[in-house]
């Protein structure tokens, strides 16, 4: 009898309606100008850890973690303001400024990864929205959006991916949401 197959795993949060629209109009105009394979706009998603493969056995252990660290957190905004095509034909949308409450939130979700003996990532954070994979340009051949777009990370979602020959298809296992941030007292 063979073992059951790993999850391949990541916590992500994904857009809304609003946002959604936004990146549909920087991957067309970044496809136009870097080409490459356009991202299916129900894949488009903020990764805030990479877990990776992970034993059926554990998936509880993943489950807590998501919960632990959600009731922990706070929501905050993205600000998307940037499109860049990486050297590794990445073509994306980025913000400008990363929020102390999103870097916290990726810290966190790594941190309690390693607590719990599951596979997380040690590189930095960088957050991004991949729209375009085997895009081609330099950076002088890249759009600017017209105007920024804000995505609300209010949420936390563990996502399963299964890779197949016309590429990732991603399936959302379990969302928790994030509470407001505590009002700030007046001056």
């Amino acid at each position: 009898m063979s073992a059951a197959p790993a999850y391949r795993l990541f916590f992500a949060a994904w857009p809304d309606d609003a946002c959604r629209h936004w990146l549909d109009q920087q991957v067309e105009r970044l496809h136009d100008a870097c080409r490459g394979r356009q991202v299916p706009p129900r894949q488009l998603h903020l990764t805030l850890a990479f877990v990776g493969e992970v034993d059926p056995a554990r998936l509880s252990d993943v489950y807590a973690v998501g919960e632990r660290v959600a009731a922990g957190a706070e929501a905050c905004q993205l600000r998307l303001s940037r499109l860049a095509v990486w050297p590794n034909g990445i073509g994306c949308a980025l913000p400008a400024r990363v929020p102390g409450r999103l870097a916290r939130l990726a810290r966190a979700l790594n941190g309690a990864l390693a607590d719990a003996g599951l596979p997380h990532e040690a590189r930095a954070f960088k957050p991004h929205l991949t729209l375009l994979r085997k895009a081609q340009a330099d950076e002088a051949g890249v759009p600017h959006p017209d105007a920024p777009a804000l995505f609300a990370v209010d949420h936390l979602s563990l996502v399963v991916s299964r890779l197949t020959r016309s590429g990732p298809i991603y399936q959302e296992l379990r969302r928790w949401p994030l509470p407001a941030p505590a009002p700030t007292p007046p001056a």
